[in-house]
């Protein structure tokens, strides 16, 4: 029987988010030692960082962040996958840390503006959802976001898992001669 902890299932995914790599630029050329591990920072040169280490550095305005949206950005995406999505069949996709940096953003603002995003939110992923779904006869991922592949992934197993039980269960029942008895006895 499968069970599903979807919020554990997301949080052990919002660690993989934080823990994931990003590169980030150095404005100040700086040491920092991380549990005996040396990052040498120098200005202008790129350097690849735990995005949680980053984001300390960056509150600190030691770096810049590469190809991370802002808060404006995030919102404005959204707005358009769900205006955009109802036009075309096939999957948007979606920047890697869309869901948990939109989490984020609901977290920091004022509750019009978290109504407001909640809203487009549901409008994206009712659309979103139905068609990600409708991947699992191929099992591709392209397109989705960390939390999207997560989903997918649970509910891909589930599908080989149902497919596979079908398959041998109808062999083995195939097989069976009292199954064979009925059926033949049925035709005469």
């Amino acid at each position: 029987m499968w069970l599903v902890d979807l919020r554990k299932m997301f949080i052990r995914a919002y660690i993989k988010f934080l823990v994931e790599e990003v590169t980030v630029i150095p404005k100040k050329s700086y040491r920092l030692d991380v549990m005996g591990h040396v990052i040498n920072l120098v200005v202008g040169e790129r350097k690849k960082l735990p995005r949680f280490i980053a984001r300390i550095l960056r509150k600190h305005d030691l770096v810049e962040i590469e190809d991370e949206m802002n808060d404006k950005q995030l919102i404005t995406k959204l707005v358009n996958l769900s205006s955009t999505s109802t036009i075309s069949p096939k999957l948007d996709p979606l920047p890697n840390e869309f869901y948990p940096r939109l989490i984020e953003v609901i977290k920091n603002v004022d509750n019009a503006t978290r109504d407001k995003i909640v809203t487009e939110l549901r409008k994206m992923t009712a659309i979103r959802f139905p068609r990600i779904i409708h991947r699992l006869h191929t099992g591709k991922t392209e397109g989705m976001d960390l939390y999207e592949r997560e989903f997918f992934q649970i509910f891909y197993k589930i599908f080989e898992a149902f497919k596979k039980s079908i398959l041998d269960g109808l062999a083995e029942l195939l097989e069976d001669k009292n199954i064979k008895e009925f059926i033949y006895a049925d035709k005469m």
